[in-house]
């Protein structure tokens, strides 16, 4: 094996190692952006249902009030 081909041989195997990293990385953003997107809805529907439980809270309280 000369020179030229053992450099060949160690460039191809890292382009093989950095795109195997690449994919991976893609598939953690991917995740994460799923992720980050079910944490949204979750802090959208709590904010929702926080909103819902003030309004009912205040409701009772105007019940509660009257004379």
């Amino acid at each position: 094996m000369n020179r030229s081909s053992l450099a060949f041989d160690i460039f191809y195997s890292c382009r093989i190692t950095l795109q195997q990293i690449v994919g991976f990385a893609q598939g953690q953003h991917q995740e994460l952006m799923a992720q980050q997107e079910q944490l949204l809805q979750a802090h959208d529907r709590l904010a929702s249902n926080s909103k819902s439980m003030l309004e009912a809270q205040v409701s009772l309280f105007h019940n509660l009030i009257k004379p």
